[in-house]
C-alpha cells in the first residue's frame, strides 16, 4: 500500500490522524508527512479515498476566503433588494489572490448571515 496522497508511490512510514471526530488516519510517507506537519494545504478527497496536496488542488475547485475585510454595496444597477458581498479569495493550491463578487437578495444574505453566526 502506498502513501495516502494522491498519485504518490512512496512506502508509507507515517500515520497522520486528519479527522479527530470522529478519528480518521492515513499513512503517509516521510515527504508528504513532514509537508502537512509544516503548514502545507491539503484536503482529504472521499471520492477517492486519498489526500489532495500540491497541484492537485487546483482540481478542487475550492477557494480560501481571505481574512481581509469583506464589503457589502448596493448599486442602483442591481435589482431590488439585492446586495453585492465582495470578498478576496484564493484557490486552494495558489498563491494569487483575486475579487469574487456574490449578488445576494436579502434573504440569501441574511440566510448567509445566519450560517456564519451560528445558532
Amino acid at each position: 500500500m502506498p502513501c495516502n496522497v494522491l498519485k504518490c508511490q512512496d512506502p508509507p512510514s507515517e500515520q497522520f490522524i486528519y479527522s479527530e471526530e470522529p478519528q480518521k488516519e492515513a499513512v503517509l510517507c516521510e515527504r508528504h508527512h513532514r509537508l502537512i506537519q509544516d503548514g502545507a494545504e491539503w484536503r482529504f478527497d472521499l471520492d477517492s479515498g486519498r489526500i489532495i496536496m500540491g497541484d492537485d488542488l487546483l482540481g478542487t475547485h475550492m477557494y480560501v476566503v481571505s481574512p481581509r475585510p469583506m464589503s457589502v454595496e448596493w448599486s442602483v444597477a442591481d435589482p431590488p433588494g439585492t446586495r453585492r458581498l465582495n470578498l478576496e479569495v484564493r484557490r486552494l493550491g495558489s498563491d494569487t489572490s483575486e475579487r469574487l463578487t456574490l449578488a445576494l437578495s436579502d434573504e440569501a444574505a441574511a440566510a448567509l448571515k445566519d450560517m456564519i453566526e451560528g445558532p
